[in-house]
């Protein structure tokens, strides 16, 4: 869908020889196997071209996700510990234990996007080769 159609199932894919001005091929929506129907349909829902309803909730999906943030910060903020004029976790409740939700669904992710995983193993080696190996950097963050 480039914009000039709002249903899905009237998208079409149409290849035209350059030369001649032939057409090659002409692949409608009733062509396409199941994984090209979710995906035509996914990215018209996901670009908010279906309707006016659909715009509106993706514009709803993206003031909740800028609240959750914003939100997040303050529970940070609120968190901090006392005095600290410096980047400090807050500290983990008593008792809490290892989060073992929170590591499966990072497993997870990273399983089904290399890309994703690819960047936690980034950022891990950076924070310990860098932030628990530089002592002037330790310093500031604990």
């Amino acid at each position: 869908m480039s914009g000039d159609i709002s249903n899905p199932t009237q998208d079409r894919t149409m290849h035209v020889d350059q030369y001649s001005g032939d057409e090659l091929a002409d692949i409608g929506f009733a062509d396409y196997n199941l994984l090209a129907k979710s995906m035509a349909a996914g990215i018209a829902l996901h670009k908010g071209g279906v309707s006016v309803v659909n715009k509106i909730l993706n514009v709803v999906f993206c003031v909740v996700f800028m609240v959750i943030s914003f939100i997040g910060g303050i529970m940070w903020w609120k968190r901090r510990p006392r005095g600290a004029g410096r980047l400090a976790a807050p500290p983990s409740p008593e008792g809490s234990g290892f989060w073992v939700v929170g590591f499966i669904t990072l497993a997870t992710i990273c399983v089904l996007f290399p890309l994703a995983g690819a960047s936690v193993i980034a950022i891990v080696g950076i924070d310990w080769l860098v932030f628990r190996k530089v002592p002037a950097i330790k310093q500031v963050i604990n």
